[in-house]
């Protein structure tokens, strides 16, 4: 484990930290963004590939019945059967907690079974089963995905799921996975969920923030995609600044506008020597919403984030399961292909 990465304490100095630290973990997320991009429109049936950008993370794909040598009308799916088999066999995989008994005495068994209950109620099988539904095709297909905990205004933690574009590590370009000294997420979030996290209560200042963010608009009932997904479509945006919004508050005749915002958000976590949360540090359009410190506390809470890799190469990102079986199915595909147009 590295040692705990240091950022300053000023709101104007921190908010430009963590856009460096955001900047660098785009460069080496954007290196794997094009094999993502390729694994997953293989699977959607996509063979002809060109012009990849290692700088941008983009790929051009054509959605033709071509395959990267010209032949058509043939696609050999075997990846897709493959992926099917992996897929049926992790959903196998009991990942509901288990309480270990340390004796068999009754006073063991007894709290054993009250320790049971209360992990059930906590982790629930329809809840473990839906998480493994979430996580399972994101590490099949891309390699990576991030598993972390919310708590609602009830106090009940849930369980979310976090796609490996939304992760950057900490810092930018680790050499090997102990390298890393936490990591960050970047997604968009609706203004109005934005607003029910808990802020910093030493900074009264959060609500005026509001009126100063950048912000994107999309119409009601859609959610927008993140442009850095390999998925992305970005025709939903209008990017708004905050002088615009004066402009898109009523429609004509005094109407509500039929669009909801959505604010980028950074979320940071800095991680201890001792594999605890050191500092949490959120972010929203440009600015420092909360900044929580526990470096200085007895007892530092667990990192309530984690990153989960398929085949850990030592890398943040790892490699997936899709991504080591196309080169085969290029192989075979492009030798079937010749065979069948001889015949």
């Amino acid at each position: 484990m590295a040692a705990t990465v240091l950022l300053p304490t000023d709101k104007t100095k921190l908010a430009k930290a963590i856009k460096r630290l955001m900047s660098a973990g785009t460069q080496a997320r954007n290196i794997r963004m094009v094999q993502w991009m390729i694994s997953y429109h293989y699977l959607q049936g996509a063979r002809d590939f060109s012009n990849p950008n290692w700088q941008s993370g983009t790929v051009s794909v054509n959605r033709g019945h071509a395959n990267s040598v010209g032949y058509k009308d043939f696609r050999y799916d075997e990846v897709v059967t493959r992926y099917q088999t992996e897929l049926g066999r992790m959903l196998k995989i009991d990942l509901r907690p288990r309480v270990k008994k340390v004796g068999m005495g009754l006073d063991s068994l007894r709290k054993a079974g009250i320790a049971q209950i209360a992990l059930d109620n906590l982790a629930p099988q329809n809840v473990v089963e839906r998480c493994k539904a979430e996580i399972l095709p994101l590490l099949l297909t891309f390699g990576a995905a991030g598993l972390s905990s919310w708590v609602d205004s009830k106090g009940r933690s849930h369980p979310e799921v976090s796609p490996p574009w939304e992760l950057l590590p900490i810092p930018g370009e680790p050499l090997a996975s102990v390298d890393g000294g936490g990591l960050m997420r970047v997604r968009w979030m609706s203004l109005e969920r934005l607003k029910e996290f808990e802020m910093d209560p030493n900074n009264p200042g959060v609500r005026k923030k509001w009126g100063d963010m950048e912000y994107k608009e999309v119409p009601y009932g859609t959610v927008p995609r993140d442009e850095n997904s390999p998925v992305a479509s970005n025709s939903l945006f209008s990017m708004l600044s905050p002088d615009d919004s004066a402009k898109q508050g009523k429609g004509k005749g005094g109407k509500e506008s039929q669009t909801q915002k959505f604010v980028q958000i950074i979320e940071t976590w800095v991680e201890s020597e001792s594999g605890n949360l050191a500092r949490y540090i959120l972010c929203g359009g440009g600015k420092v919403l909360a900044d929580f410190d526990y470096t200085k506390e007895s007892r530092q809470p667990p990192m309530p984030i984690k990153k989960i890799t398929y085949i850990d190469t030592g890398s943040f990102y790892g490699r997936g399961f899709v991504e080591i079986l196309i080169p085969v199915n290029d192989e075979v595909e492009s030798l079937l292909s010749r065979l069948f147009e001889n015949i």
